[in-house]
């Protein structure tokens, strides 16, 4: 099985996920961000995103979900 690489993403301490080292805090953050788009919460956060990126991109959301995502709870 072979699979192509759109994209890959670094989050260099803190860059996407604000945690000062409190990463249990930050994920705690991503669930609720991710359930409240109606996004699943299963895994750690880089599971969540592409859980959720994979489902926003063909209804087109993928732009919102990013928004989200960045503004504060």
């Amino acid at each position: 099985m072979s699979c192509i690489v759109k994209s890959v993403v670094f989050d260099f301490e803190g860059t996407l996920v604000g945690f000062q080292w409190r990463l249990a805090e930050a994920e705690a953050e991503l669930r609720q961000a991710f359930v409240a788009q109606g996004h699943a919460a299963a895994g750690n956060y880089a599971e969540m995103w592409n859980a959720a990126a994979e489902a926003a991109v063909p209804q087109g959301r993928l732009a919102a979900l990013r928004q989200t995502l960045l503004s504060p709870l």
